[in-house]
C-alpha cells in the first residue's frame, strides 16, 4: 500500500492505561477493559469502510475516457514548441487519453480548412494539427471530429458565432467540404476520424457555432449520411451535443417515432441541469445507441472550483452511475483567468497554462482524473460496487478480458479510515493502490497479494483511492 504522510491507524484511537481508585479492584479493572475493548471494536467498526465488488453484475460498457481541444491551441500557440511538447506528454503520454475530440474550427477572421471553394489545406491551423500528430505519436488511436461552424461564405453572417445559420443552397457544398476534411486529414495527416458530430450545441449565440432547429438539424444529418454514404466516407455521425440535457432532448425529438437512424451515437453537455435527462436516457435505451458526455468542465454549479479534485472525482462516478458510455473533459489546456463564483479563479483546462511566461501548472483535477484516464481502457465494464458509507463513493470497472479490476474509492470527509474490499469473484490475486489526496500528488504503491477474497487497507482523508486488481495467485 502506497502510505500517505498524516495517514493515522485503523481505529484512529488511543487507548489510555486505566488508573485511579478502581485499579486496585482485579474484577473491576477487567470488566472496564472489557467495556473498553467493546468501544474501541463498536468504533472500528463504525468508522471503517466496507466494499463489496460483484464483478458478476455488469451495467454499461464504457468506450472510453476522452479529451477535447476547445480552444486551447490558439491559447497556447506563442509558447515554445519545447513547452508544448511537454504538454503533450503529460496529456497523452501520462494521462492515456483513449479518445481525442477535435475541433472543425474557423477562425475569427475566417481562416479555415477551405481557402477558396473548391480548395483546401489541413495545416489552416498549425498548432490543432500539431496537437493531432501529437495525439496519434502518443498513442491515441480514435479521434472524433465535431463542427462548430460552417466556412463564413456559407453562413446568413460574416462571423463565426452562432447568430448565423446555413444559408440556403449550400447543403451540398457544406456536405462536400465536411466529406473533403475527413479525406484529407486522413490521406495527408494519417488522422482517422471514427466519429464526426454534426453541430455543437446547435442553440448557443457565442463566439462559434451555426443554429439550427431541431427539424432542420435532423434533416441535414441524414442528407449528409447520404452524401458521405455516396463519397464512400467511412464515419460515424453523433448527435447532438446539445449545451444540456434538456436541448439535447429537443433535437432527438424528431427520431424518437423513427427505427431509421442517420446516426448511431448521442453526445451531449450538461451544463444546464438535469432537465430533460430521463428524456435522454430513454432514448438511447429504447434505440440501443451509446451516449458519450462530451464537455465537463468548471462552467457551472456541479464544479464551482477548479481546485476542488475531490469533487471532480465524484462528479465522474457520478456521470458513470448514469449509464453514460464515454466521459469527455472539456479544454485540454486554458488560460487562468477570474471568471469563477466570487471572484475564485477558475481554469476549464486540465493544464493551466500562462503563454506570456511560456510556463504552465496543474489544477488537483489533473491528477485526480488522471486515475480515470490511466485505468479506464476503451472495452470496459462497470461492475457492481458498494459502499456502507455516504461519504464513501465508490465505482467498479472490469477489462474486456475480466482478467483485471480498477476500484475507485473517494473518501470525502476530513479523516482516514480503514477499508476491507471484498470480492465476489477474484478470491485470490494482487493489488496496486495509486492514491491522490488534496495534499500529495500521485502515488503508486507496490503490488499486494490477497486471499479469501478479500484486502484491506487505509484511505486517507480528501482522497481518491485507485485499486487495480488482477486475477491470480496470492503466493
Amino acid at each position: 500500500m502506497c502510505k500517505i504522510k498524516g495517514d493515522v491507524d485503523n481505529s484512529g484511537k488511543t487507548i489510555q492505561t486505566l488508573s485511579g481508585q478502581g485499579a486496585s479492584r482485579p474484577h473491576l479493572l477487567l470488566f472496564f477493559v472489557f467495556l473498553l475493548i467493546l468501544g474501541v471494536e463498536r468504533t472500528m467498526a463504525n468508522d471503517s469502510v466496507e466494499i463489496t465488488v460483484d464483478s458478476t453484475v455488469a451495467f454499461q460498457k464504457i468506450d472510453g475516457m476522452g479529451l477535447s481541444d476547445g480552444p486551447g491551441p490558439q491559447q497556447m500557440a506563442s509558447m515554445s514548441r519545447k513547452r508544448r511538447e511537454k504538454i503533450y506528454d503529460c496529456l497523452f503520454s501520462d494521462l492515456k487519453i483513449s479518445i481525442f475530440r477535435h475541433r472543425i474550427h474557423v477562425m475569427k477572421d475566417g481562416t479555415c480548412f477551405e481557402t477558396e471553394p473548391g480548395k483546401y489545406n489541413i495545416n489552416y491551423d498549425p498548432v490543432r494539427l500539431e496537437l493531432l500528430k501529437a495525439a496519434k505519436k502518443r498513442g491515441v488511436e480514435r479521434f472524433m471530429a465535431c463542427v462548430w461552424t460552417p466556412p463564413l461564405r456559407m453562413k446568413t453572417v460574416s462571423t463565426p458565432t452562432g447568430k448565423g445559420r446555413l444559408k440556403k443552397g449550400f447543403r451540398e457544398a457544406y456536405c462536400r467540404y465536411l466529406a473533403e476534411y475527413l479525406i484529407r486529414f486522413r490521406t495527408k495527416a494519417g488522422i482517422r476520424f471514427d466519429w464526426l458530430s454534426v453541430q455543437n450545441e446547435p442553440t448557443v449565440m457565442g463566439v462559434y457555432g451555426c443554429r439550427f432547429s431541431p427539424r432542420g438539424l435532423a434533416e441535414f444529418t441524414k442528407y449528409l449520411q447520404s452524401y458521405l454514404s455516396k463519397r464512400k466516407v467511412s464515419v460515424q455521425l453523433a448527435l447532438s451535443d446539445g449545451v444540456g440535457w434538456a436541448k439535447t432532448a429537443q433535437y432527438l425529438n424528431p427520431f424518437r417515432k423513427t427505427g431509421d437512424l442517420p446516426f448511431s451515437l448521442v453526445t451531449t453537455h450538461d451544463y444546464k441541469g438535469v432537465k430533460g435527462r430521463t428524456e435522454v436516457l430513454t432514448f438511447v435505451r429504447e434505440k440501443k445507441l451509446p451516449l458519450w458526455l462530451t464537455e465537463q468542465c468548471d462552467h457551472r454549479e456541479i464544479v464551482p472550483h477548479y481546485e476542488n479534485g475531490v469533487k471532480w472525482a465524484c462528479k465522474v462516478i457520478e456521470d458513470f452511475e448514469l449509464g453514460i458510455n464515454a466521459w469527455f473533459h472539456w479544454c485540454f489546456v486554458a488560460l487562468d483567468t477570474p471568471k469563477g463564483q466570487k471572484g475564485q479563479k477558475e481554469s476549464s483546462g486540465l493544464i493551466t497554462v500562462y503563454p506570456d511566461k511560456d510556463k504552465y501548472t496543474f489544477p488537483w483535477r489533473y491528477f485526480f482524473l488522471k486515475h480515470f484516464y490511466r485505468n479506464i481502457r476503451p472495452g470496459a465494464v462497470r461492475i457492481r460496487a458498494t459502499s456502507n458509507r455516504q461519504d464513501v463513493k465508490v465505482m467498479g470497472v472490469r477489462d474486456a478480458d475480466k482478467n483485471r479490476l480498477a476500484v475507485f474509492i473517494v473518501n470525502t470527509g476530513q479523516t482516514s479510515m480503514p477499508v476491507n474490499l471484498k470480492f465476489t469473484q477474484f478470491q485470490k490475486g494482487t493489488v496496486i493502490e495509486n492514491v491522490t489526496t488534496e495534499r500529495s500528488k500521485y502515488a503508486t504503491g507496490r503490488p499486494v497479494t490477497f486471499g479469501s477474497g478479500d484486502h484491506r487497507t487505509v484511505i486517507a482523508a480528501r482522497s481518491l483511492l485507485c485499486c487495480i486488481v488482477k486475477k491470480g495467485s496470492s503466493k
